[in-house]
């Protein structure tokens, strides 16, 4: 299977893959189940990426593509990852309502594999940094909650750092110092927690520019 992941053009040979793993039974197609939507993503969806989307078109393509259903949310997964990380400050950045909602339709997506808070929030600190229109901070001020919601009401205190950072950067500086004061003391000693509570006392910027 492995030789036909790629031919000379960096494509996937499915008609190949397929009839290869065949003879392996239930164990070859959980290997092309596996590695279907990596390479779907870096094939067909990648480039569309690359012309930054909308929303509506961004739904299309990866709903479109020969996959099963089951295994579309780790191509949406791949989607995420990739403006999660996507370096900002490039011509273009990327669209922010494609953004959003996709984060939003991720979180809610049945069996998305999410197992803690972290990816949640990754988004949530991703947005506290990169938005400034306050009703996309609102926005992510719901995948913070959902990130502190997986811990079962006990938030790790990095859940309620971007939390409180997010409510600061809205205004609301006493809920933001409130719940930044908790996340020191979960944390005790923590250098940046401390240096963030401070300047959200004296009124000085959380974030950067």
């Amino acid at each position: 299977v492995r030789p036909y992941w790629k031919d000379d053009k960096g494509k996937a040979n499915w008609k190949l893959i397929e009839t290869n793993a065949k003879p392996f039974g239930k164990a070859g197609a959980i290997a092309i189940a596996w590695n279907k939507p990596y390479f779907l993503f870096n094939e067909v969806v990648l480039p569309f990426l690359k012309t930054n989307p909308g929303w509506e078109s961004l739904q299309k393509k990866v709903d479109g593509l020969d996959i099963e259903r089951r295994w579309k949310i780790d191509v949406y997964k791949n989607v995420v990852d990739y403006y999660l990380y996507y370096p900002f400050g490039k011509d273009p950045d990327p669209n922010l309502s494609t953004v959003i909602r996709l984060f939003n339709f991720y979180l809610t997506y049945p069996n998305n594999g999410l197992k803690d808070g972290n990816k949640a929030n990754d988004m949530a600190w991703m947005a506290f940094n990169r938005f400034k229109d306050t009703e996309d901070l609102r926005a992510a001020l719901l995948w913070s909650r959902i990130a502190m919601g997986y811990s079962g009401g006990a938030p790790a205190p990095e859940d309620i750092d971007t939390y409180a950072n997010l409510l600061y950067k809205l205004g609301e500086k006493e809920q933001a110092i409130l719940q930044e004061t908790i996340a020191l003391q979960k944390s005790p000693g923590n250098k940046e927690f401390t240096e963030t509570l401070q300047k959200m006392k004296t009124g000085l910027k959380t974030w950067q520019e």
